[in-house]
């Protein structure tokens, strides 16, 4: 089966187009079964501001509270899961960008002090 190209006039896939194959592999290739109803601690790298302003952190995500609000959007752990691992995608890609053209904003910032 052929891969789907990412579309011509540069606009975005939504997040289910981008993720639903994800979960599909991950739910063909093995069984999941969830572990009680607790949530998890989690001690990982928190999403950085834009994501903030829109989704919870992810320790509060993964917290018993989190997944609950989560399976009443009709989204269960391994959605959130996923969900995480997508926002933490987008900050590294965020920083990276970031990282890449901090010498020219640099130098305009230089240009606007004179």
């Amino acid at each position: 089966m052929p891969l789907k190209p990412w579309p011509q006039d540069g606009s975005m896939p939504n997040y289910e187009d981008l993720i639903s194959p994800v979960r599909k592999a991950m739910t063909d290739l093995y069984k999941f079964r969830r572990r009680g109803h607790e949530g998890v601690v989690y001690d990982g790298h928190n999403f950085g501001d834009r994501t903030l302003a829109c989704v919870p952190d992810p320790a509060f995500l993964l917290s018993t509270e989190g997944l609950e609000f989560q399976e009443g959007q009709a989204r269960d752990a391994l959605d959130t899961v996923l969900h995480i691992a997508f926002c933490l995608g987008m900050e590294q890609g965020r920083r990276e960008v970031a990282r890449e053209h901090r010498p020219i904003r640099d130098i305009l910032a230089q240009m606007r002090k004179r």
